[in-house]
């Protein structure tokens, strides 16, 4: 019988010529998560090699500025049960026309969504600079606020793991053959015709 307490396996390093950076770059795709073909998209381990949507369906690109936009992976520990992760994008969004007040509300209505940010640091080969956080059970809105007096007016929210249905590991990789791969999956945001 297979046990289920893990040890760890390897050495964590730290690598002085190629230490992390804070923060994501600016654009972020917001996929339905119901729009994602599981059984085309391809997983090996940590890494995501091929993140397939449907046919008819495309990602959506939530776009910042600075480093407004962020997102946060946690373990939640359980003492009565497996430990967790609760993952967590908060973004900005500017320009509310009646199209973007309509997405809102969309999101504010508990659409279930998959983030795909890109960290500014990507690591020494760039194989590292893609997450998807929510590909295992999905963000929701956990807060919303527009407020005319605070952060310029625009509508700050965050998705996350529902405390219902956390995710069982940390945010995969997305490593589709290369960085230049990815990067053109990303801008195209995985459409599918």
């Amino acid at each position: 019988m297979a046990t289920c307490i893990p040890k760890i396996t390897g050495d964590l390093l730290f690598d002085c010529d190629n230490r992390d950076l804070q923060g994501i770059e600016t654009k972020v795709i917001l996929i339905n998560r119901d729009d994602i073909d599981f059984g085309a998209t391809t997983i090996a381990g940590k890494i995501v090699t091929n993140l397939q949507l449907k046919s008819g369906t495309s990602g959506f690109e939530l776009q910042g500025v600075k480093q407004l936009n962020r997102f946060l992976s946690e373990v939640v520990p359980n003492a009565e049960g497996l430990n967790k992760w609760r993952h967590s994008f908060v973004g900005r969004i500017f320009n509310l026309t009646a199209t973007t007040r309509s997405q809102i509300d969309l999101i504010a209505d508990g659409a279930n969504i998959v983030a795909v940010v890109e960290r500014k640091w990507k690591g020494d080969s760039q194989e590292h600079g893609f997450l998807i956080l929510g590909l295992g059970t999905g963000l929701e809105i956990s807060e919303g606020s527009e407020n005319s007096a605070e952060n310029d007016g625009s509508f700050v929210f965050t998705l996350a793991s529902s405390d219902l249905s956390l995710e069982g590991e940390g945010p995969k990789i997305l490593l589709e053959t290369d960085y230049a791969t990815t990067k053109t999956a990303v801008d195209a945001k995985f459409a599918e015709a």
